[in-house]
């Protein structure tokens, strides 16, 4: 008997540019509709979700460059987060 496939609208990673972060981006791609990609390094995210994506088609993977360490950037991650949760009009 197979295990069924979790599924899921968006999974969020931080510290998806490298490292653990990386390999769970890559492991949980195939189980999600969105990957939220999150790291202090912008370029090497933008990277990854266009490798992401051209592996799993049907993927969106969206970058946001945050430093979590940062109380601005923290502040500003938790903004975004809450926009995330809103229901469409």
């Amino acid at each position: 008997m197979q295990t069924p496939r979790l599924q899921y609208d968006r999974i969020i990673i931080t510290g998806a540019s490298s490292g653990f972060g990386e390999a769970f981006a890559g492991t949980l791609a195939p189980h999600a509709a969105e990957l939220v990609l999150i790291a202090r390094n912008g370029d090497v995210l933008r990277q990854l979700a266009a490798a992401l994506e051209k592996r799993h088609p049907g993927l969106r993977a969206s970058v946001f460059p945050c430093d979590l360490a940062d109380e601005a950037s923290l502040d500003t991650f938790h903004i975004w987060t809450a926009f995330l949760r809103a229901e469409p009009c």
